[in-house]
């Protein structure tokens, strides 16, 4: 996955650039879609959260109104994602008003959540790039044995390998996957 710096993304949306536009929304989309599930959320409402976020950052130039000095942008973003959310479980309450929303009343239990929510998606942005980075081979064995956590003797024998060579493929993928998160930690975290 090409990885463009946050700072040069959030110029492009601040010029309105459709490529920055597209960028921004793949990068984001599923950091959205994760909070909607959290929130309990069904699919149509998911949708209509992450219209209502885009459309926020857009309207209101959140892109260009972001001072580093003052914040990260994804502390910004976290908060116009969950009032977004809030507003939307909110309609939801007032058209079934039996149902009561799960929404987390604590700023700790939603710190939690956003912490392990983005966690969750540095991961997959990492995995998706050291899926290039490195070779099918490489990748399926790392991916059997820690992602799919498979007995090291079934791993073997579906690759042909020993477990030796599974273990160390595993260490060496490992501490590629541990520096792509690190990488990913700071160009994102602005």
């Amino acid at each position: 996955m090409a990885f463009t710096t946050r700072r040069s993304l959030l110029r492009g949306v601040h010029d309105n650039t459709p490529a920055a536009w597209e960028q921004f929304q793949a990068f984001y989309t599923p950091l959205i879609i994760l909070c909607g599930q959290d929130y309990g959320m069904n699919e149509e409402e998911i949708k209509d959260l992450r219209q209502d976020v885009l459309l926020a950052v857009f309207k209101n130039d959140l892109a260009g109104q972001f001072n580093p000095k003052l914040a990260r942008f994804r502390t910004l973003l976290r908060t116009v994602i969950q009032r977004k959310a809030i507003d939307i479980l909110r309609q939801r309450l007032d058209a079934y008003k039996n149902l009561s929303p799960e929404i987390p009343d604590d700023n700790q239990t939603l710190e939690a959540q956003w912490k392990e929510e983005w966690r969750q998606f540095l991961l997959k942005i990492a995995n998706e790039e050291l899926r290039e980075a490195i070779s099918n081979e490489h990748y399926m064995a790392f991916d059997l044995y820690v992602n799919q956590k498979r007995p090291i003797a079934e791993v073997c024998e579906i690759l042909g390998m020993t477990s030796n060579q599974v273990y160390t493929i595993r260490s060496r993928v490992f501490k590629q996957l541990q520096e792509i998160v690190q990488r990913l930690e700071t160009e994102v975290d602005e």
